[in-house]
């Protein structure tokens, strides 16, 4: 399975999911532990967790870099015979020992437990299967690794100990801080700024998607069975690759002179992720970095000591830390428009997130709209002062703010209200007018989009729960969609149903 179709996987489950699910979510269990040849139970879930104490094998992995040849095999012999126990030392001995020691650990981790990473995501499988079996006798071993300070495995081990006492597990979700952080870093020429910080309780389901899907292109039937086989392939793929991957938060921020040949859009990603397994795997994809893969069009560089991934020269990739990634796109690119790259603010924002700075607070007039906001209570929120630019565009034109709220529900359904404010009643009217004309359009095209996939229902369901109301300075206008999962993953569907 190639990483460019992995990566693509990847940002389709990032941008729909609505935050809060990790990359392990959408592999059901019983696929995972089939795909590694593994019978479940409980005492084999157990065996998973590789909390067997192990002896220090300090003294024989320092025998890896041993001059004579004979020793290093030797060493290299004791360590196997010691089994998966010593995983763990051997993943650390890979990571800061040197020459031949790094490679024979790398070469031995792998034949006790397959790649790194699939390592990684089989111990964590293990705790979530504990969990779904109520397992008593695992919380013991789980116990032992609360404390661990791998990525998510203390977590994975709260969680499944939880789920076997009965009670409700609490993912961490980012503080108020931290997600200010994300805002305040957007650069001061946004117009318009925005955040989701959704979790879903239930993690969006592939295979409940694919059933809601109607025909394919031209009416013909999807092959359902396939297409779930290849989804389960391509998220294995990525576990094996990168590990797990989660995301609590999108941020977002377009520019005053946004259109189809110029500008920029921002998108701050907050959640955890491995970068080095990103880049090393993109670099086996590309053939080494420079150039890239497509003719130059993908690649892999650096920035003041960043990496960065380029695409089609519309858009790049910053990977800021294993917690923090920023997409900055430009539009046209290798498609049309305007050149790639050009006007991208990713040298600024690097810059600014090293030093702690907080760009979008010199534009003062959209800082203060945002604080208007109560985000403590949005899991959506966005704010938007349109510019002139904006405003030649005639729904915007009456228009000096526009805010926009939404509350996530515990049944996953969500309600919005926009308020727009603007003095010139005449051109408010005007606006609405055209508003109303262009939901009535949309309405019908969308009931007719449904009756061929009724994953659609809740968009036709939020279209007529559309309502808006004016006074003489603003319009408000509410709305409230069901549970949109599967529809959000219609994408991904198309995409994997259509053999990409």
């Amino acid at each position: 399975m190639g990483s460019t179709g992995m990566f693509e996987l990847i940002m389709m489950l990032a941008l729909p999911m609505g935050g809060g699910n990790d990359l392990l979510d959408f592999v059901p269990t019983d696929e995972f532990w089939r795909s590694q040849g593994v019978y479940v139970s409980g005492r084999a879930m157990i065996s998973e967790l590789r909390v067997v104490s192990a002896d220090d094998i300090s003294p024989l992995i320092a025998q890896l870099s041993s001059a004579e040849f004979d020793a290093r095999e030797k060493a290299s012999r004791e360590i196997l015979r010691r089994g998966p126990a010593v995983v763990p030392q051997l993943e650390r001995a890979a990571e800061t020992g040197g020459g031949e020691t790094a490679l024979r650990a790398r070469s031995m981790v792998r034949l006790l437990s397959g790649s790194p990473k699939m390592s990684a995501a089989r111990q964590l499988m293990a705790m979530r299967t504990l969990g779904e079996l109520r397992h008593r006798e695992a919380i013991g071993p789980l116990k032992m690794l609360l404390k661990s300070e791998q990525p998510f495995v203390a977590e994975y081990a709260a969680a499944a100990i939880a789920r076997i006492e009965g009670k409700p597990a609490v993912r961490r979700r980012p503080t108020r801080a931290e997600l200010d952080e994300d805002v305040w870093l957007l650069p001061a020429k946004c117009a318009v700024v925005g955040q989701a910080s959704l979790l879903r309780k239930i993690p969006l389901s592939f295979e409940k998607a694919l059933e809601k899907m109607g025909p394919g292109r031209r009416g013909r039937a999807i092959d359902k069975a396939q297409a779930l086989k290849k989804f389960n392939t391509l998220a294995l793929a990525a576990a094996d690759s990168i590990g797990n991957m989660r995301l609590d938060a999108l941020t977002m921020g377009i520019s005053d002179d946004f259109n189809g040949r110029k500008g920029f859009m921002v998108i701050v990603a907050r959640g955890q992720f491995d970068r080095r397994a990103v880049v090393s795997t993109l670099r086996k994809q590309f053939g080494g970095g420079g150039a890239g893969g497509f003719g130059g069009m993908l690649g892999v560089s650096q920035i003041d000591g960043v990496d960065v991934l380029s695409f089609f020269g519309m858009f790049k990739v910053l990977l800021l830390s294993d917690s923090r990634m920023i997409i900055v796109v430009t539009p046209g690119g290798a498609f049309g428009g305007a050149p790639g790259g050009g006007g991208l603010p990713d040298r600024e924002m690097i810059a600014a997130a090293k030093a702690g700075k907080r760009p979008l607070q010199e534009n003062k007039p959209l800082t203060a709209l945002v604080k208007s906001i109560d985000r403590e209570k949005s899991s959506l929120w966005a704010a938007m002062i349109p510019s002139e630019h904006y405003k030649t565009v005639p729904l915007f034109a009456p228009f000096d703010s526009i805010t926009f709220t939404a509350q996530q529900h515990a049944d996953g359904s969500a309600t919005g209200r926009l308020v727009a404010l603007g003095a010139d009643g005449d051109k408010r009217r005007a606006a609405m007018a055209m508003f109303e004309r262009g939901k009535a359009e949309g309405a019908r095209e969308i009931q007719r989009e449904a009756r061929r996939m009724p994953m659609l229902q809740p968009l036709v369901a939020f279209m007529e729960s559309i309502e808006y109301r004016q006074d003489d300075k603003s319009v408000t206008v509410t709305a409230k969609i069901k549970d949109a999962g599967p529809m959000l993953m219609m994408p991904l569907v198309m995409m994997v149903s259509m053999g990409f």
